[in-house]
């Protein structure tokens, strides 16, 4: 099985997004912080000055050995080697309270992971979350599902749900993510962006 389709940007989160978000979702001190793509390791020893554990997961193999070396001073962060997508890796992760993911996340790894981990999980995607998953929140870039998730019934339907005020950037996000395919829903979004400004 792949890692994943499309590598995440080492760098597209820092540290300090990490916190911002945290008290955003007001994260409590006794929770388990995952990063599925970890990189270098950099967000989860940011993560364990506000939770009690942090595991990441890195297919990359120079960005495997930095985080190992980098996690190996912290007797509570764990790093995987591989494919967090896979049953073996589901099972380690089954008591993780918040996930964090700047990697294109397919919807069927989504559903299993909904249906492993307890509700109220949040799930933190950089970007778009996998359509048809609607998030519950925004906060700049990130989108913010909760388990169980709600997914919407039509493509439509999830665009509308992104929609948390930022037209601008979210016209931007969809003709990138469905290009052609919804030219007219576009227009339409072009359409409400002017009255409303």
């Amino acid at each position: 099985m792949p890692c994943v389709k499309n590598k995440g940007k080492a760098n597209a989160t820092s540290p300090s997004d990490i916190t911002k978000l945290f008290n955003f979702l007001r994260i409590k001190e006794n929770s388990t912080f995952c990063d599925l793509g970890c990189g270098n390791a950099k967000l989860c020893i940011k993560s364990i000055t506000r939770v009690k554990k942090a595991v990441g997961f890195e297919c990359d193999a120079k960005r495997y050995q930095t985080a190992k070396k980098r996690a190996k001073k912290f007797s509570n962060i764990r790093i995987y080697k591989g494919s967090y997508e896979t049953k073996n890796s589901l099972n380690k992760i089954r008591q993780v309270d918040v996930f964090f993911c700047v990697n294109e996340i397919d919807y069927k790894f989504l559903k299993k992971l909904g249906n492993v981990v307890k509700k109220r999980t949040y799930f933190i995607q950089y970007y778009l979350p996998s359509c048809p998953v609607k998030p519950q929140y925004k906060h700049g870039w990130y989108y913010i599902m909760k388990t169980p998730f709600r997914t919407a019934k039509t493509k439509n339907e999830w665009i509308t749900s992104l929609q948390n005020g930022d037209l601008i950037n979210l016209k931007k996000k969809i003709r990138s993510y469905f290009k052609k395919d919804y030219k007219e829903r576009i227009q339409d979004l072009e359409e409400e962006l002017k009255a409303n400004f």
